[in-house]
This record gives structure tokens, C-alpha cells and sequence, in this order.
């Protein structure tokens, strides 16, 4: 099973958002289009997560929601903060099975296992059940 990050999406009420915020952020990488997570620390195991495929889960308003293919690492030094670390991501945000998770800072590793099932491409505009919903009714075996 591959390893994966997950990591909270500040300020975000929903995945609409989370994108709408992204598309500011919009970039290429290694001539790639790709979109730039920055965080503190790069991960120890970054070649494992690259070479198992691994996915940046985010956690938006308490859920898992979506997730984004890691395409690679990159430090950076910032004047202000010393040394950063960017999580370059595809662009494309896929749906996840809605699963509660408490907050916490920075990131973490998420075991293949532990990752919820996809739902999907995210589709701007498209309908979406409440989270609560949708985790009674993962709870129920109904979706």
C-alpha cells in the first residue's frame, strides 16, 4: 500500500473553496501544471511517497474530502522563516469518502489503509450531500 500525507486545508468551509484558493496558487512544475503546498518540514520518507504514488490528503472543516497526486519536493529558503518545503501536487482534486479527523498542525504520513476510498473528480458547481450526511451514511454501508 502506498504512503500518503494529510494535511489540514485552512480556512476552508468546503472543496469549492479549497480550489477556488488553489487556482491562485496555480504553477508549473518541471513543466508539469502543478499547485504548490508549502509546509515547514519535507517529509523523511518524500522517495517512498514518490515512488509508491502517494496522494496529499486534505482535511477540510474536520472531514477528509479530496486528495491530490504528490509529484515531488522542493526546499526553499524563505528570508522571513529559514528553510520551507514545497509539496508540488497535481491540480486535480478527487473526491474522497467524507471521514472525520480531528485537527492537528503541520502534516502527517497517512498509511494506504488508513486512506478513504475515492469518489471522484471534483467538479465545481456539482452537487454535493452534506458531509454529515455522508458519513451516516458510510456508517449505515449505504454509500
Amino acid at each position: 500500500m502506498a504512503l500518503h500525507m494529510i494535511k489540514l486545508a485552512v480556512g476552508c468551509a468546503d472543496v469549492a473553496t479549497l480550489q477556488r484558493h488553489q487556482k491562485r496558487l496555480y504553477a508549473t512544475w518541471r513543466g508539469v501544471p502543478a499547485i504548490a503546498v508549502t509546509t515547514r518540514y519535507q517529509p523523511t520518507k518524500a522517495e517512498q511517497i514518490l515512488s509508491e504514488g502517494g496522494s496529499l490528503y486534505r482535511v477540510v472543516n474536520r472531514y477528509v474530502q479530496c486528495r491530490q497526486k504528490i509529484l515531488g519536493f522542493e526546499q526553499y529558503e524563505d528570508r522571513a522563516a529559514g528553510t520551507k518545503c514545497r509539496i508540488w501536487c497535481d491540480r486535480e482534486l478527487v473526491l474522497t469518502q467524507s471521514m472525520p479527523r480531528k485537527a492537528f498542525q503541520g502534516w502527517r504520513y497517512l498509511q494506504g489503509d488508513d486512506a478513504p476510498p475515492d469518489m471522484g473528480v471534483f467538479r465545481p458547481g456539482e452537487a454535493q450531500p452534506p458531509k454529515e450526511m455522508l458519513s451516516e451514511l458510510q456508517k449505515l454501508g449505504l454509500w
